[in-house]
C-alpha cells in the first residue's frame, strides 16, 4: 500500500508495568516485617520452633489491572508468568510485556503460581524454572512454592 499523506501519530498512550519482588518476615513491631537473613536460625513460628530459610521459589501468572468503572485488564495471560528465585537477584524485577493502556486503575490482583489451566508439564524446558517441575506421576505442572529451609523441634 502506498500514501501521499504522512501517518497521523496515533493519541494513544500507553505505559509499561513494573514489579520489584522484596521478601520479608512479619515482625509485630515493624510495619511491612523485616527482610530475611537467609540461612540464618534467627526466626521462631507461631508453635515457638526456631527456623531459618534457605531459599524461596515461586511463579507470579495472571495479573489483572483493575479499572476504576469495575472492568478489567488481563495482561498477555499466555506469556507473562514469572517465575522468582531469592538466589537469583535477576529474578527480582518484572517488566512486563504487554503495553498498558492509559486509564484510571484502582486494583491489580494475580495468581501466585500458575493457574490448573496454564499449569503444563514441559512449559518450562531450561533451568532455573524447569527446576520446579512436579513429575508426571504426582499430576505433572510446576510447583507453585517452594520455601525451603530448616526447623528445630522444641
Amino acid at each position: 500500500m502506498s500514501s501521499c499523506k504522512k501517518d497521523e501519530p496515533s493519541s494513544d498512550q500507553t505505559g509499561r508495568l513494573s514489579f520489584y519482588f522484596h521478601h520479608t518476615i512479619p515482625d509485630t513491631n515493624l510495619v511491612g516485617g523485616y527482610s530475611i537473613n537467609y540461612d540464618t536460625m534467627m526466626y521462631r513460628n507461631t508453635a515457638g520452633n526456631p527456623y531459618l530459610v534457605n531459599e524461596i521459589q515461586y511463579f507470579i501468572s495472571d495479573v489483572t489491572l483493575h479499572k476504576n468503572d469495575g472492568s478489567k485488564l488481563l495482561i498477555d495471560d499466555w506469556k507473562d508468568i514469572h517465575y522468582v528465585d531469592t538466589d537469583l537477584p535477576e529474578t527480582w524485577n518484572w517488566q512486563m510485556k504487554d503495553p498498558i493502556p492509559e486509564g484510571t486503575y484502582d486494583g491489580i490482583s494475580f495468581t501466585f503460581g500458575i493457574s490448573e489451566e496454564k499449569n503444563q508439564s514441559l512449559m518450562f524446558v531450561n533451568p532455573p524454572e524447569s527446576n520446579m517441575f512436579w513429575p508426571e506421576y504426582l499430576g505433572g505442572g510446576y510447583h507453585y512454592l517452594k520455601l525451603n529451609g530448616k526447623w528445630k523441634d522444641t
